[in-house]
């Protein structure tokens, strides 16, 4: 599948503007299926009755976020040489995955502090 698709809507990767072509499609595909599965995930949890599922249909949401820093990254390092970014916005790619990074070390400190809160207080189910 991932031949096929960048057969159809990348033509060159090993040119810089085809690094920024392959970032920017898996970026897309990573939007389209999380949210996709997101929705999916949701509506399956709702209907079972599983919290467990739907929560999981929302780390889908959370990681399509993640896939949006990640576009956005790509489409700023496509931007050429200006006067105040002589050598081009490259890094941007870099500071977008910074940031996806820190997100998810965010969420897992976050759902660490939580889950040792439980198992320090639990409350009946």
């Amino acid at each position: 599948m991932t031949k096929l698709l960048l057969r159809l809507f990348v033509q060159e990767t090993d040119t810089p503007d085809g690094r920024a072509r392959v970032g920017s499609l898996a970026g897309a595909v990573g939007i389209v299926c999380n949210v996709l599965l997101f929705l999916g995930k949701v509506i399956a949890g709702t209907l079972a009755g599983s919290v467990a599922i739907a929560a999981d249909g929302w780390n889908n949401l959370s990681d399509a976020a993640s896939s949006i820093v990640t576009l956005l990254g790509f489409r700023f390092s496509r931007k050429p040489a200006d006067a105040h970014h002589p050598y081009g916005h490259a890094r941007a790619e870099y500071l977008s995955g910074l940031c996806v990074a820190v997100l998810i070390l965010f969420i897992g400190v976050e759902l660490a502090k939580s889950s040792i809160g439980k198992i320090l207080a639990p409350e009946p189910v």
